[in-house]
């Protein structure tokens, strides 16, 4: 009963918080519009029911949630990387610079799903940390072939982040830490003439502008703080991000019509107010902050998404592992505990 009680609550308080964001997008929807009508309609479908469903199941079940949440989706990953390995499809980026993802699926979300695994590795039943860690690895370096240069940053310092948490407070740790670093230091010092090309090749995608201008984020970025300038209090609309002097967006012209990060996304097209009730629905707290488990890496590593690519509907994983992030720190469980 007592853990009933506690679903029931949790529950209650997920609605509570999520409700203010969606009356408000909805008041900021022209159903006329097809495109933002659907927008709307996949945030309640996506975000919303995700973190509704997650929080019942944790709550229903913490202990069993997380023996077998890191396995199913290490055997996910895994069954993505295999068919990328015997059935590669190739995305054209540019006309020109090919892309290695699966039938179907833009790399992006591939490469988002290799470095959630390769997280996931490290959480795995296994007693070997050199096993974890190889498995990892490998998910790691299948983000290369995919080209996506955002999910392979904000993996490594995932990565990073766990094993400073996982480690910090043992002894020799920081000894250990000032010779990996200085290992690493005078490596890159002695590989960078041969891998300073390479690597800005990727960064760039063989282009003479930086990473930014580039990708053309400069431009969608200055968009979207034009639009929350204009109306910085209630914002353009929902789905409304770079209307202006453009036209209604067509049924078969709806990809590109937002500004690759969600701040400025939520910032454009529902304001001020959106971007206040936007932060009441992640409910910031400590848990955020005193990293305990493995969840609140995961969040943190999906925030550093969702600056860069997708929109608010794409990154549903910035609520789905916000809101573990929370419950795994108000109701603790050894299996996830990072430390031990």
């Amino acid at each position: 009963k007592r853990q009933h009680r506690r679903c029931r609550s949790e529950l209650l308080a997920v609605i509570v918080v999520w409700l203010p964001l969606l009356i408000f997008a909805a008041l900021r929807t022209d159903f006329d519009d097809n495109y933002a009508a659907i927008k709307f309609g996949k945030l309640f479908v996506i975000p919303f029911l995700s973190v509704i469903t997650i929080t019942i199941v944790y709550m229903s079940g913490s202990h069993v949630f997380n023996k077998y949440f890191f396995t199913v989706i290490v055997l996910l990953a895994g069954w993505q990387l295999a068919e990328a390995l015997v059935n590669p499809a190739v995305f054209l980026y540019a006309s020109s610079i090919e892309r290695i993802t699966i039938d179907g699926v833009n790399p992006i979300w591939l490469a988002r799903s290799f470095v959630t695994a390769a997280l996931c590795c490290l959480m795995l039943p296994i007693k070997s940390r050199a096993i974890k860690l190889s498995l990892a690895s490998v998910f790691m370096l299948a983000v290369l072939p995919t080209g996506s240069r955002g999910p392979l940053i904000a993996g490594i310092c995932g990565l990073a982040l766990y094993i400073w948490v996982h480690n910090k407070g043992r002894p020799n740790f920081n000894v250990k830490v000032f010779i990996t670093a200085f290992i690493l230091t005078f490596s890159l010092l002695v590989s960078l003439p041969y891998l300073a090309p390479k690597v800005n090749n990727y960064l760039s995608r063989d282009s003479d502008k930086n990473v930014f201008e580039e990708s053309g984020r400069l431009g969608l970025f200055s968009k979207a703080w034009s639009d929350y300038v204009s109306s910085p209090v209630m914002g353009v609309g929902f789905g409304q991000y770079g209307r202006a002097n453009r036209g209604m967006v067509s049924n078969s012209n709806q990809q590109g019509y937002y500004p690759h990060n969600m701040i400025l996304e939520v910032m454009s097209e529902l304001g001020t107010i959106g971007l206040i009730l936007l932060l009441l629905v992640l409910r910031p707290g400590k848990y955020y902050f005193k990293i305990k488990n493995i969840y609140q890496v995961l969040f943190i590593v999906y925030f550093v998404f969702s600056m860069t690519s997708g929109n608010i509907i794409a990154n549903a994983g910035v609520m789905v592992f916000g809101t573990l992030a929370r419950l795994a720190y108000r109701y603790p469980q050894e299996s996830i505990d990072m430390r031990r």
